[in-house]
C-alpha cells in the first residue's frame, strides 16, 4: 500500500534499504501487507490448520511449486508454514518449516514473511533476513550460518552454485556483499573483486549476472559479471528514477523506470537491453515521465513496480503496487492489463510476485492470496490448503 504524497512498495527487495535504516540485524526484510483476513500470531495451541496465506511462492515448472506464508486455523491463529504442489496449484501439501527466528516487537516470527526459491526439485532455499536450506523438497530444513550482522536480502542460482546477496543493518555499517555456495549447501565464501555498492538485488540474465538495488555511491549503476570474478558497472537508464529490471532465460533485459510521485501516480518508461546493459532501447513511456517527453508506445502510468517476469525476449508480465497485473507480448512497447480478479489489485492493494516458467503458466501473488493462469491471460485465486476467510471463491 502507499502513504499519501509518496510510494511504498508493498513487497519487494528494495525495502529492505528501508528495514536497514530502522531496525537491527534480527529486522524483518520484507513488510507485506495484511488482507481483510488478517493472520495473527499466537503463542498458544492452533486447531488444524485452514489455510495457508503465502508470503512469497517458487516454481520451477508448470507443477512443481512451492510458498512459505502464514498458516493458520479456523479462528486465525497463525504460525510460520511452508507448501508444495506437484499439480501446479490445484492441491497442496503442508511441508516442514524451519526453526523460528526472533524478530522486534510487533513483527511475525520468521519465515512466516521470508522469500521461498527453488533450485530443484530437491535443493531449495528460504532467506530475509535469515537463510535456510534444504536438500529433501521442503522435507527437512537446515539454518545457515551467515555473518552477524548480516541480512540476506536475494539468493540466485549462477554458474553452477548459489548466491547469497547481503546487507548490514546500521549497527554493523558496510556495503552489500556477495557470497557463494555450492548447491550442497556448504560453507558460505565471500565473493572478491566486487565494485563499489554493487546493490542489495541479485538478476541472472543468460550468462550474466546482475546486481542493483537501492545505491548512494552510484545511482543508476547494475554490477555485471559474467564469470563470478570480474565485475563491471554499466549505466542503467533510469538514472534519476526507482528502476525494476526483468530478464529473459536468452538474456534479454527490460529495465522499467517510474517516478516515485505518490499517491498511485507513477509514470513509467521501460527500455530493453540485449547486451546486459551495456546499452539500452527506449521500448515505451508515459505521458509525464519526463518534463518535454512525449508518450511512446503504451504503459500504465500509474502503479508502482514490484516484479517482472519474463519467459521470452517479447513476453513479460509486471506486477504493480497499486494498479493490476500488466502484460507486453511485443518487448514492452504495450503494455496491456491482464485479466485478473478485481480482488487481485485496485488502487488500495496491487500486485507483488509474479512468475512465469513458459507465456502460458503463470502465478501471481497479491495481499489477495496466490493466483494462477494456464493460458497466459485469464486468472483464479489459488486455495493453499483451503480458502482464506474474506475472499471471494476462485
Amino acid at each position: 500500500m502507499a502513504a499519501m504524497g509518496r510510494p511504498v512498495r508493498a513487497t519487494g527487495l528494495a525495502m529492505i534499504a528501508v528495514l536497514i535504516a530502522a531496525c537491527g540485524p534480527n529486522a524483518s526484510a520484507a513488510a507485506k501487507p495484511r488482507p481483510s483476513a488478517t493472520p495473527r500470531p499466537t503463542t498458544t495451541a492452533l486447531g488444524a490448520i485452514a489455510y495457508l496465506q503465502p508470503a512469497s511462492a517458487s516454481f520451477l515448472d508448470d507443477r512443481h511449486g512451492w510458498v512459505v506464508g502464514h498458516a493458520c486455523d479456523a479462528q486465525g491463529n497463525c504460525r510460520p508454514g511452508v507448501a508444495e504442489t506437484t499439480d501446479g496449484g490445484a492441491t497442496w501439501t503442508e511441508l516442514a518449516a524451519p526453526p523460528q527466528r526472533p524478530m522486534p516487537a510487533g513483527q511475525d516470527p520468521w519465515p512466516s514473511t521470508a522469500a521461498i526459491r527453488f533450485t530443484s526439485l530437491t535443493d531449495g532455499w528460504l532467506f530475509s533476513p535469515f537463510l535456510a536450506h534444504t536438500v529433501d523438497g521442503g522435507g527437512t530444513w537446515t539454518m545457515v550460518s551467515v555473518p552477524a550482522g548480516n541480512l540476506v536480502t536475494d539468493v540466485v542460482t549462477f554458474d553452477a552454485s548459489i548466491w547469497a546477496v547481503m546487507n548490514c543493518s546500521t549497527e554493523t555499517p558496510c556495503a552489500a556483499s556477495l557470497w557463494r555456495v555450492s548447491p550442497a549447501g556448504d560453507a558460505l565464501q565471500p565473493v572478491g573483486g566486487l565494485p563499489a555498492d554493487p546493490g542489495t538485488q541479485a538478476l541472472v540474465a543468460g550468462s550474466r549476472l546482475l546486481l542493483y538495488g537501492p545505491s548512494a555511491e552510484q545511482p543508476g549503476y547494475l554490477a555485471v559479471t559474467s564469470d563470478g570474478r570480474s565485475w563491471a558497472h554499466v549505466q542503467s537508464p533510469c538514472a534519476r528514477a526507482s528502476q525494476q529490471l526483468g530478464s529473459s532465460p536468452s538474456g534479454n533485459l527490460i529495465d522499467v523506470c517510474w517516478e516515485a510521485v505518490g499517491g498511485g501516480w507513477g509514470p513509467k518508461a521501460a527500455w530493453s537491453s540485449t547486451d546486459g546493459g551495456s546499452h539500452w532501447k527506449l521500448k515505451s513511456r508515459s505521458a509525464g515521465f519526463a518534463s518535454g517527453a512525449g508518450p511512446v508506445g503504451k504503459i500504465p502510468q500509474t502503479g508502482y513496480p514490484n516484479d517482472i517476469a519474463m519467459p521470452t525476449a517479447l513476453d513479460a508480465w509486471m506486477s504493480l503496487g497499486r494498479e493490476n497485473l500488466y502484460e507486453t507480448h511485443d518487448g514492452g512497447i504495450t503494455w496491456a492489463p491482464s485479466t485478473v480478479p478485481g480482488q487481485f489489485g485496485g488502487n488500495a492493494g496491487g500486485a507483488e510476485q509474479v512468475i512465469f516458467v513458459d507465456v502460458r503458466h503463470g502465478w501471481a501473488r497479491s495481499s489477495g492470496g496466490l493466483f494462477r493462469t494456464t493460458d497466459g491471460h485469464t486468472w483464479s485465486r489459488v486455495n493453499i490448503l483451503g480458502p482464506v476467510p474474506g475472499y471471494d471463491a476462485p
